[in-house]
């Protein structure tokens, strides 16, 4: 379910910053332990000097800032969803040629596993259990 949210985000962007009838590439991949899920696009890409920000909440290219749409939230949002499910979420980008974002997410047995050591280590805190 989390995979398929985190799908649409990313398409969603490769949409809304991809000039109307390029090409939109999603690879899917899967092992034991992961799932992988790529968005790449022929979008305006985005600047080695904006790269480090982007998932900053709030933070918006110069490019796109006064051109299209947006507040700054998506990438933060979604890259803060998936570290917390154990993944990463990251991208290769080059201005005016395009960007890849891939999200990786571990199967549902690491998540289980990472659920009961977090539990763990809230009653070791001393916490009261949910």
């Amino acid at each position: 379910m989390i995979a398929a949210f985190l799908f649409s985000l990313t398409l969603a962007g490769a949409i809304k910053y991809s000039p109307s009838g390029s090409d939109i590439v999603v690879k899917a991949t899967s092992t034991r332990d992961d799932i992988r899920i790529s968005v790449s696009d022929q979008g305006i890409g985005i600047g080695a000097e904006d790269l480090s920000g982007i998932f900053k909440p709030f933070q918006r290219t110069a490019a796109t800032r006064d051109t299209i749409p947006g507040i700054g939230l998506g990438l933060s949002a979604s890259r803060h969803i998936v570290e917390k499910h154990g993944g990463t979420l990251t991208v290769e980008s080059r201005l005016g040629e395009g960007s890849t974002f891939t999200v990786e997410l571990p199967r549902q047995a690491k998540l289980a596993s990472a659920a009961k050591r977090a539990e763990a280590l809230r009653l070791h805190a001393g916490a009261v259990p949910a």
